[in-house]
């Protein structure tokens, strides 16, 4: 369990510029990252929906999911390890 936990938390390590700029709730460079036509384009192998839909993603958008996503099963693997403990 406690390896599944630190592979999640590789996931913000690979992605700490995105992971940094979630939990300090910062909206400055929201344009930049979640708006699909603003002319600056970022693309990173996790972004494979940015290319498939085309209207509804963008580059960041699989992104953050996957980062809150792993933060809510680190939080279920810690209160799973702290009922085994």
């Amino acid at each position: 369990m406690e390896n599944r936990i630190m592979q999640y938390q590789s996931y913000f390590i690979k992605h700490k510029a995105c992971y940094q700029y979630l939990e300090r709730k910062r909206t400055d460079r929201d344009t930049e990252c979640f708006f699909r036509y603003n002319g600056i384009i970022k693309f990173h192998p996790d972004a494979l929906p940015y290319c498939v839909d085309e209207v509804f993603s963008t580059s960041h958008d699989f992104i953050v999911a996957k980062i809150f996503a792993h933060k809510l099963h680190i939080k279920k693997r810690n209160n799973e390890l702290k009922i085994l403990n």
